[in-house]
């Protein structure tokens, strides 16, 4: 490989497309890489139709692509980072794959698709809501327990057209960033604010993955958005705390604000019925360099020890 050649790894999806032409467009505008080409990856959770929480949720829409980057099939990946594993490091404590930039990400909001246009507040008593998020489910029940949360599979063209043709489920929640990439805001019933559904931990953001020790890594660092990648670390590293993945009930979302970076986080029980939630912020001067995501890093894992001695664990049902 020279220089100037780049193959990017990535799910075959609409939106995943979507995701990969931003990538290939940052590096562009920032004047890497001459030729980028695509290899597009099937992934277990792409082939296997069975509902999420029955197919174990770590990595089932990134392994397969990682796989691929590990034995030099490709050069880097890009994934939905919410998609992506916590835990990158080896046995012996060595990063063998790492995240090497993070693109400015889309709003985080998640959104309702319901048949008739609804609000969450306007949709009758008892109406059916795909969804396979735990997080989201936990969320509905807190705010209308009357709500009957069903699974969905699908991208998200399938999920409406479940919900707008074939009259399905009276309305899904998907992420708002999905459909603005796939330019389908049309859908869009209502955008939910963060204090009735606060998002999954880096919901909305693409990271861009390498090997650890590959040779133009500092390339793809350059397309890195930093105050982007200061909040999902803290919002990740409270995943990792927690111990949790994504098919858990666990919230959070940071942003930078001047020199600090505020953290939101949420545990709620499957049921709605009970929630530890936790504000918290860290400064973060630029002139403290590399110290910076460090120091996001660490607020993570304060509030994740500190929603377990609230009890977190009990309401995930660890």
């Amino acid at each position: 490989m020279t220089q100037d050649e780049l193959i990017l790894g990535a799910r075959g999806s609409m939106l995943s497309k979507a995701q990969v032409r931003l990538v290939e467009s940052a590096l562009r505008d920032a004047g890497l890489f001459k030729s980028i080409a695509t290899e597009f990856i099937q992934t277990k959770g792409d082939v296997d139709a069975r509902p999420i929480v029955e197919l174990g949720s770590k990595g089932i829409f990134t392994a397969d692509i990682e796989a691929a980057l590990k034995r030099g099939a490709i050069h880097a990946a890009v994934h939905s980072l919410k998609d992506l594993p916590i835990d990158e490091t080896k046995a012996d404590g060595s990063e063998e794959l790492t995240i090497c930039a993070v693109l400015e990400r889309a709003p985080v909001n998640d959104v309702l698709v319901s048949r008739f246009g609804q609000t969450l507040e306007a949709l009758p008593h008892g109406a059916r809501i795909g969804t396979s998020s735990t997080r989201r489910a936990a969320e509905l029940l807190r705010r209308r327990p009357d709500l009957v949360a069903v699974p969905i599979r699908g991208n998200v063209d399938t999920r409406i057209n479940k919900v707008l043709e074939l009259g399905q489920f009276d309305a899904t929640i998907l992420a708002k960033a999905g459909l603005v990439r796939l330019g389908k805001e049309e859908h869009i019933s209502e955008t939910i604010p963060l204090d009735i559904m606060l998002s999954a931990p880096a919901q909305g953001a693409i990271a861009v993955q390498c090997l650890a020790n590959y040779a133009h890594k500092a390339q793809l660092e350059r397309v890195n958005h930093e105050p982007t990648a200061l909040s999902v670390r803290a919002e990740r590293a409270f995943l990792l705390g927690l111990g949790g993945g994504c098919s858990l009930p666990i919230s959070a979302y940071a942003h930078l604000n001047a020199s600090k970076l505020h953290l939101w986080t949420r545990v709620v029980e499957s049921s709605g019925q009970a929630m530890i939630e936790q504000k918290q912020s860290v400064s973060v001067n630029e002139s403290e360099g590399p110290k910076r995501l460090q120091k996001a890093h660490e607020l993570g894992l304060r509030m994740a020890e500190r929603a377990i001695s609230l009890g977190a664990h009990k309401l995930m049902g660890l």
